[in-house]
């Protein structure tokens, strides 16, 4: 959706290869064939408070269910892609957002896979230095947040890009 949300940034801070991870997950979803509707129906029904969130349990639970196959290590760096606030509850909502969400197509970027892999290096040693300066998670996101809104879309990503160092074009901010 063109949008960075804080648990977003918080993945790309913690786990900067978690594409190869949310790639293997839409690979799965398709090779099975598995329709939102069943991920929401099967979340659903783990959800028995009504919270509209699942817990890490639930959740692995679910994917197995699915017959999706990712190993417990993976399934755990997933979920923190759904984890607004750090809890360890999962957001059903954005889970089926993920579900959702446009297929991942290999070659459909004007960039090749090696330059977005290094781009996305540089950006990680921009943030691990910003938490070398005692910048928390929250901080860093704040610094790209101009509105304060709760995400960051293209152009305060573009523009807390530059106030950083980094010189890129708009296809290139797109990518990230």
């Amino acid at each position: 959706d063109g949008l960075v949300s804080y648990p977003d940034l918080v993945v790309f801070v913690r786990d900067p290869n978690h594409h190869h991870v949310a790639h293997r997950f839409r690979a799965e979803l398709n090779k099975l064939g598995v329709v939102p509707a069943t991920v929401r129906q099967l979340l659903e029904e783990s959800d028995t408070n009504d919270s509209k969130l699942v817990g890490m349990v639930d959740f692995e639970r679910v994917l197995g269910r699915l017959g999706i196959a990712l190993g417990h290590d993976e399934v755990r760096r997933l979920a923190m892609r759904f984890d607004d606030n750090e809890d360890g509850n999962l957001s059903i909502k954005r889970i089926i957002s993920f579900v959702m969400g446009e297929h991942e197509a290999a070659g459909d970027q004007a960039l090749s896979s090696t330059e977005v892999d290094e781009l996305l290096a540089k950006l990680q040693r921009a943030v691990a230095k910003a938490q070398l300066n005692h910048m928390s998670c929250r901080e860093i996101f704040q610094h790209f947040d101009a509105d304060g809104s709760g995400d960051v879309n293209e152009r305060e990503f573009a523009e807390g890009l530059g106030r950083i160092g980094f010189d890129l074009t708009r296809e290139e901010v797109r990518v990230l």
